[in-house]
This record gives structure tokens, sequence and C-alpha cells, in this order.
């Protein structure tokens, strides 16, 4: 019998755990406000977007805005899309490796944020 109070504890524990890590992706878009509209303008966020899931080049305008918004969000956004049924069949690696070029090309074009 205490056996079996040691797997139910463990599945608790378990379970407990993976709430708290899906719990952290969400806390790091929700503790950036990397879904604040104000941050990147809905042309930009589509050009981004196709950039990395599809095929285009992002405009100068646009590097500044996605470099504004910052690594931690554009990194979080492109794995929390990754997560989404319709995106799963992307090939990861191509995907992470588009949006380290895109992220490069912005840095590149765009001038560091003052502090």
């Amino acid at each position: 019998m205490a056996s079996l109070n040691v797997y139910v504890a463990l599945a608790v524990l378990f379970i407990v755990a993976s709430g708290t890590v899906m719990a952290r992706e969400v806390d790091i878009i929700k503790a950036n406000t990397c879904e604040d509209k104000s941050k990147m303008s809905l042309h930009c966020v589509n050009e981004v977007f196709t950039s990395v899931f599809k095929t285009g080049n992002v405009c100068d305008d646009c590097c500044h805005e996605l470099v504004k918004l910052g690594d931690v969000c554009h990194q979080a956004l492109v794995e929390r899309t990754l997560n989404n049924p319709i995106y799963k069949k992307n090939d990861t690696s191509v995907i992470l490796s588009k949006a380290a070029q895109v992220w490069n090309k912005c840095t590149d074009v765009s001038p560091s944020p003052s502090p």
C-alpha cells in the first residue's frame, strides 16, 4: 500500500511540474508583453512571420520593430507558433534556423536600443 502512495505522489508531482513548465512559456510572453500591439505593427508581424514560416524578406522598418520587441519575445513567439498543431508538420530545425537568420539580419540593420 505504501508503494502505491509513492507512485500516486510521483504522478501528482509530474503533473504539477508539467503544468509549471507550460506556465513558464506563457509567462515569458506575458512578462515581456510580447503580444503588446504597440510594440510591432500588424504589417511587420506578418512580414516577420512570412519570413520565418514561409518565404520572404523583412524590410528595415520591420527589422527595427523586431529588434525593439526583443530576442526573447521573438524566440518565444516562434516556439509557441511551432507548438500550434497547424505548424507541427514544419521542420523545427529549419524554422529555428530561419528565425535566427531573420534576427541576425535585423540586428545588422537596426541600431542597438539606447539604455
